[in-house]
Order: C-alpha cells, then sequence, then structure tokens
C-alpha cells in the first residue's frame, strides 16, 4: 500500500491556510489567510467581517520569501577569490 504524502497547508505549493484572530484591539482583523502559489509567492490577506454573511480584505504578496530561482541565483559564483 503506498503511503500518501501529508499536505502542509500554508506551506506547501498551492494550498492555503485560515486563521481565526483572537482580536485585542478593535482594528484587528477578523481573519488571517496564507496563500502560497507554485511559483514561490506568498500571498497574505487580513479579513474583516463586513456583515454576518460577508468577509472582505486585502492581498498583500509577502517579498521577504525569495522564489525558488532567486535562491539558484544566489549560489553562483561571483568570481571573487579569497586572497589567503
Amino acid at each position: 500500500m503506498e503511503e500518501k504524502k501529508l499536505i502542509k497547508y500554508g506551506t506547501d505549493d498551492f494550498t492555503v491556510s485560515i486563521n481565526k484572530n483572537e482580536k485585542t484591539e478593535d482594528w484587528h482583523c477578523d481573519w488571517s489567510c496564507k496563500i502560497v502559489l507554485g511559483n514561490g509567492k506568498v500571498l497574505w490577506a487580513n479579513l474583516y467581517y463586513k456583515n454576518d454573511n460577508w468577509l472582505a480584505g486585502k492581498i498583500k504578496v509577502d517579498e521577504t520569501k525569495p522564489v525558488e530561482n532567486k535562491k539558484e541565483e544566489e549560489k553562483e559564483d561571483d568570481g571573487d577569490e579569497i586572497p589567503f
């Protein structure tokens, strides 16, 4: 029997993780959402209750997580030699 790989929501490509926030201030969002795309980009959404049946918010791109292609570029040798 073949074992299924466990999905890591909010970590693996093409997954989403939505979490209810325990608000301590009125301006804090009601729900936070992390979306991971297949190209390594991470999107964040802060969602707010607009009425009893509707949530809305804005999406932000996480610029701190590098796309996998950038990681490969950083590994390239820049030609500098250690002088000792």
